[in-house]
């Protein structure tokens, strides 16, 4: 059980991230805001493409995975 929550760990935290940048859009949306220029919106898509690059880079054993991108 343990193995399977550490395997997945990564895509359930970028679901989380995803579900956090999508809230904060439909709700400056609201406003009649954008978000590109919002700081919390740039330091939450910074840590969705980490997870991405790190996902990447697991799903990829023998090397050919980047996380450097």
């Amino acid at each position: 059980m343990l193995i399977e929550q550490d395997a997945r760990r990564y895509i359930t935290e970028a679901i989380e991230i995803e579900k956090e940048i999508t809230s904060a859009e439909v709700r400056e949306r609201a406003k009649g805001k954008i978000m590109v220029d919002c700081p919390d919106y740039k330091k939450n898509r910074s840590r969705l493409i980490a997870i991405f690059n790190k996902i990447n880079a697991v799903a990829n054993p023998e090397g050919k995975g980047r996380d450097d991108l």
